[in-house]
């Protein structure tokens, strides 16, 4: 992503500066500050919405997304990702969803309870990562899906 970043921004940005016209006019183009956003604690609201956790395990795409509301944590993973077909069990490998839904508490100060299980969150962007085993991820990234692209759900 990095290297997207400074291809699109970075280099069009040398080029003006290389090109630009000659003699003390004063107007120096300068490129775009690459300083990521501050880190903070997260809020409920930073969380609201969609996020993708997909992740690699062992070589295997899980794919997993988590929608957030003021009161909720829904979990949508898909069975047909390489991770749970090389699982087997009974929708592994099936086009569709597994859903599950998890209550979720705000402790303040990044502080989270996920169904009994304690942690926090920071907010990097649209980056969040996540201490302890909330949600069996490390890191989220807000997504653009909403919540009616989650279909089929398995049976």
């Amino acid at each position: 992503m990095k290297s997207i970043f400074n291809s699109v921004f970075f280099l069009p940005a040398i080029f003006l500066v290389a090109c630009g016209g000659g003699g003390g006019s004063g107007n120096a183009v300068t490129p775009p500050s690459t300083t990521p956003p501050a880190s903070k604690n997260a809020t409920i609201d930073d969380l609201l919405g969609v996020w993708d956790a997909t992740s690699l395990i062992n070589g295997n795409a899980d794919v997993v997304f988590y929608v957030f509301d003021r009161n909720y944590a829904y979990s949508y993973d898909y069975m047909n990702d390489s991770y749970d077909k090389q699982l087997g069990g009974t929708n592994g490998g099936k086009d569709c969803y597994e859903f599950y839904l998890a209550t979720i508490i705000n402790n303040g100060g990044g502080n989270f309870t996920i169904d009994g299980d304690k942690g926090s969150i920071k907010i990097t962007g649209t980056r969040a990562d996540i201490s302890a085993n909330m949600m069996d991820v490390g890191v989220m990234y807000k997504s653009s899906r909403s919540t009616s692209s989650f279909t089929p759900l398995c049976k």
